[in-house]
């Protein structure tokens, strides 16, 4: 319900910025009003937002622009499956989360987790580079990657600027 109702609200209401921000936050209100109240918990519009051109392909299914001539009888399947498997995504990631900080104590943020992510299939990355991935400053990319480093995520080679991080 949560789906179609996002979907068909961008159909209706569409306004080039807050449109889909309007639609992420009813279609969560229609899931808390169905007992489906985790939102307070996991921002399930983070999956949405990474990758913004994936989220407009799916919204649009090359749809018809004619709400009464073609589009209303469309098949929803695929974005419903877009966006259950963004809930899916975003709730296993809280509770691996939740997890890892009642075993450990550590608390990583999302950034954190995308880069060891990242680092699975790369060499190594640098905190420039971590920083202009993220769009953060240099400080808080050196903040993040010294604290993955603590807690034995990663080793070092370098100083400084030619300082690089791999995963141990």
């Amino acid at each position: 319900m949560g789906a179609i109702f996002h979907n068909q609200f961008v159909t209706f209401h569409p306004f080039l910025d807050g449109n889909g921000r309007s639609a992420r936050f009813l279609s969560l209100y229609l899931l808390e009003a169905r007992a489906y109240d985790w939102k307070q918990i996991v921002p399930i519009d983070r999956y949405y937002a990474e990758d913004r051109n994936l989220y407009y392909q799916m919204l649009q299914q090359n749809y018809s622009h004619n709400y009464y001539e073609g589009r209303n009888d469309t098949d929803f399947t695929p974005w419903i499956e877009y966006y259950v498997k963004g809930i899916r995504i975003i709730l296993e990631g809280t509770f691996q989360q939740v997890e890892l900080y009642k075993s450990q104590n550590i608390l990583m943020n999302n950034r954190q987790v995308k880069i060891l992510k990242y680092l699975e299939n790369k060499k190594s990355v640098t905190a420039s580079h971590y920083a202009e991935r993220f769009g953060i400053s240099s400080r808080m990319a050196t903040r993040d990657l010294k604290q993955l480093l603590d807690w034995g995520y990663l080793s070092v080679m370098g100083q400084a600027r030619a300082t690089r991080y791999f995963m141990k």
